[in-house]
């Protein structure tokens, strides 16, 4: 069975247009030249000093890669944080049966040195009795700003568009679990608060709403991007308590990984890393109906990609009495596991093929983890690999990579468009969007009696004469929603077009 729906945006891709300006030089009217200008030295403002123009953050900052330059206002707004949909703090992640790679996806990475592809936007800390996972606590606190980094501490810039709803915290990235806001300007001004719930989620809250562009230096311990300590005994690592429906829906997967509480603790974490680091993408769809039949089936046959295993070890730890958290974003899922001192980032693989990343700053240092302490299986490998394979890509392609601002996308509001007895109903965040740049969509799936759960809707961008550039999945929940972000590819070739919808398999009908 298929459906689709299109947007019926006109849109045109133009090229770069430049600006000619009249010749003048003071030479040539035989003046003195009183200033002259030169590029930025990172390494000479570390040594000078030098703050940014408004004082608010230093203009250079030395990290393990080098150092680095206090990033400026975009020429043109690159992916925006918060606003009012964001504004709702209480997500839910469900399992989705999409087991198929992924080959090319969008990501943006905000910090400086690189962190792609582990920018932490969704944290989910606790396991509910249905197997969906959710935030433990997400009453949120206030993230201290201030003081200085620590010599055990690697240091980074941000730089956010982020649209503030007034006096309602609306949700940003975070560089790691532990993370601290050493300095921070808006630009406009705003009075911010920092927050954060249990699963480290983090918020900025004003009072006063608007687009701003959030620069912040940021740090966080070393060894939470990968260097686990020992983990001593299970009173110093466990969690909270899980209901019992988890810890039975875990029994089978917990044998089959030959883990039980009889192991120490870092034996069994290694076991768990290695079993679900052998697991495998498929084409095959599951014959699962349920959330606790797909977790074992998932899990027991070792097939999935990067959100797949991560959820699965969640739920496994969580059973074990290991503290463990599922970390994604729109790229790439991992899992951070408390040592007894504090989180760290333990990338399970099964990442996207490629990256499309057309505003990487090829110049631009990547950030080096601490060393893996745990063995990778024949044919694996992790999203550190994915990031440094998009910044050689984006450094071979150098200048000649298609400008976001030669895209202009004009989608109608909402469309419906039936076939079958499916109907899809898409609705695009705004009337113009830049090729290369996200586009968030949203919408339901109806089928007749009910609607269309746990489905997955393939964008496509659809060029008049047909030809067809994938732009992305997102997968519907429960109630047949589904909301998420895709974008044009930066290669994108010239011409007038419509967004499709597309029902990319079957649904569980409710």
């Amino acid at each position: 069975m298929s459906s689709s729906c299109q947007k019926s945006p006109r849109a045109f891709f133009a090229g770069a247009l430049a600006l000619g300006l009249a010749a003048w030089a003071p030479w040539a009217l035989g003046k003195p030249i009183l200033h002259e200008l030169f590029e930025p030295d990172p390494a000479e403002d570390l040594v000078l000093g030098a703050t940014s123009q408004r004082g608010g953050i230093p203009a250079a900052i030395m990290t393990q890669s080098g150092a680095v330059a206090a990033p400026e206002a975009p020429g043109e707004p690159g992916p925006i944080y918060g606003g009012a949909a964001e504004a709702r703090r209480d997500p839910v992640y469900q399992l989705d049966p999409f087991t198929a790679p992924p080959a090319r996806v969008s990501y943006d990475d905000p910090f400086r040195p690189a962190t792609v592809p582990y920018k932490r936007l969704f944290a989910f800390d606790h396991v509910a009795p249905d197997l969906s996972l959710r935030v433990e606590a997400p009453a949120l606190v206030k993230v201290p700003v201030g003081g200085q980094a620590a010599p055990d501490e690697d240091v980074f810039f941000a730089s956010l568009t982020v649209e503030l709803v007034p006096a309602e915290p609306v949700r940003i990235v975070s560089v790691a679990p532990g993370a601290r806001v050493l300095k921070m300007q808006s630009d406009p001004e705003r009075t911010l608060d920092v927050l954060e719930d249990s699963a480290e989620n983090w918020f900025v809250k004003s009072e006063q709403g608007g687009r701003i562009h959030l620069v912040m230096q940021v740090s966080a311990k070393r060894r939470a991007f990968g260097s686990i300590g020992p983990l001593g005994n299970w009173n110093r690592v466990s969690g909270s308590e899980v209901k019992d429906e988890v810890r039975v829906a875990a029994g089978p997967v917990l044998l089959a990984s030959r883990v039980d509480r009889t192991l120490a603790p870092s034996e069994a974490l290694s076991r768990l890393v290695g079993y679900f680091r052998s697991f495998s993408p498929s084409n095959e769809s599951p014959k699962a109906t349920s959330p606790l039949e797909l977790y074992r089936e998932l899990s027991l046959n070792r097939r999935g990609v990067c959100r797949h295993r991560a959820y699965a070890f969640v739920v496994t730890a969580s059973a074990l009495g290991l503290r463990a958290r599922l970390v994604q974003n729109e790229a790439h899922a991992w899992v951070e596991v408390f040592d007894g001192d504090g989180f760290v980032r333990i990338d399970l693989g099964g990442a996207a093929l490629d990256l499309d990343m057309p505003a990487l700053d090829p110049s631009l240092p990547l950030h080096t983890p601490p060393r893996d302490p745990f063995f990778w299986p024949p044919g694996q490998s992790g999203g550190l690999e994915l990031g440094r394979s998009a910044s050689r890509s984006s450094a071979a392609v150098g200048d000649g990579w298609p400008s976001a601002s030669g895209s202009d996308v004009e989608p109608a509001a909402t469309s419906v468009a039936p076939a079958d007895d499916v109907k899809i109903v898409l609705t695009l965040e705004r009337e113009r969007t830049l090729r290369g740049r996200p586009l968030r969509v949203s919408g339901t799936v109806r089928r007749a009696g009910g609607v269309c759960a746990s489905a997955r809707i393939d964008l496509s961008w659809v060029r008049t004469g047909g030809v067809q550039t994938a732009l992305g999945s997102v997968a519907t929940d429960a109630e047949g929603r589904f909301e998420g972000q895709v974008s044009v590819p930066p290669g994108t070739a010239p011409g007038e077009g419509v967004v499709r919808a597309t029902l990319g398999g079957p649904c569980a009908p409710r």
